[in-house]
């Protein structure tokens, strides 16, 4: 008798077809784009309240902060 995790090993691969590839990458790309964007968004709830933070990321948007007020 053999073990079960051989029959898996022995597994067919499944052959991907390009096209098919790519909509694979392209989603795993719009994946890790929404998680960073999830973990952006987390860190400025967390740093809402400082301003010294909120002022560079005015900065880092490309707004004045002295327009801001």
């Amino acid at each position: 008798m053999k073990p079960p995790d051989k029959e898996i090993k022995t597994a067919k691969r499944k052959t991907i077809h390009p096209s098919d590839q790519k909509n694979m990458l392209q989603e795993i790309d719009t994946n890790q784009r929404k998680r960073s964007i999830n973990k952006w968004r987390l860190s400025l709830q967390k740093n809402a309240g400082n301003s010294e933070f909120r002022n560079t990321l005015d900065l880092r948007i490309g707004k004045s902060v002295s327009s801001n007020n």
